[in-house]
């Protein structure tokens, strides 16, 4: 590969997903935006088999780091699923690094689920409430997207988005990390402070969220989700190696 013209180019740190539609190949990767700071960004080139140039197709400005309210980070947290949306558009997952608060931010990128115009990198958030998506699938015959996300100890979950009400300029939620069939590691009894600002209830639907299709508890490592046929979906289980 050729990194393509920039001189303030970072080397690429961990990929995230690949992806090809009409012989441009798409890469998310974990992008250090500024010292320290690091988000999820997309690349694209042409497919050529000598090498590939590639541009910035998104680029966030905002970044996480191990600063903030929770001095947590982890960028195993990230996201970074891609899949096409139409000829102009791609959807991309987006972690919250373990900066659990920004999953319900509305400003941020973050925990969230987002359409990216290829053509000049605008975005629009089509999701939120998210901890770490790591599946995506459009289904253009039934109008809705599934998505795959890891819960923390236990709660992986399953959720389905309608695309009706993105359209209707709604952000749907899905809890994280206010609700959530999974718990903190460690337990309420080793850390109550954490459960005090994230407390993780077991119901979405009670408390204003979307409630997920299925939620595996214990967690399987819930990776990409595909159709196979008519109303027939498969995911797979980084855990077991397995669908």
């Amino acid at each position: 590969f050729d990194n393509y013209n920039d001189s303030k180019w970072h080397p690429v740190i961990g990929l995230r997903d690949m992806t090809i539609y009409e012989n441009n190949l798409f890469v998310s990767y974990i992008d250090e935006i500024k010292k320290d700071c690091w988000n999820t960004s997309v690349i694209s080139g042409k497919i050529n088999y000598d090498k590939i140039k590639f541009k910035q197709v998104f680029k966030s400005k905002e970044c996480v780091s191990k600063v903030n309210i929770d001095n947590e980070f982890n960028v195993q947290s990230s996201g970074g699923r891609i899949v096409k949306y139409d000829d102009d558009h791609i959807l991309l997952s987006v972690g919250e690094y373990k900066n659990r608060y920004l999953a319900q931010d509305k400003n941020s990128i973050n925990g969230k689920i987002i359409k990216i115009n290829i053509n000049n990198g605008e975005y629009k958030i089509i999701s939120m409430g998210h901890r770490n998506p790591q599946g995506l699938y459009f289904d253009k015959d039934n109008n809705f997207i599934l998505e795959t996300e890891h819960g923390p100890r236990g709660g992986d979950e399953i959720n389905l988005i309608n695309i009706r009400e993105f359209n209707n300029n709604k952000i749907p939620n899905y809890g994280w990390a206010i609700s959530s069939y999974g718990e903190h590691y460690g337990g309420k009894k080793a850390d109550k402070l954490k459960y005090d600002k994230y407390p993780l209830h077991k119901s979405h639907k009670e408390f204003g969220f979307i409630e997920p299709l299925h939620a595996f508890v214990p967690s399987i490592g819930a990776s990409q989700i595909e159709k196979i046929e008519k109303n027939k979906y498969v995911t797979s289980s980084l855990r077991d190696r397995s669908l």
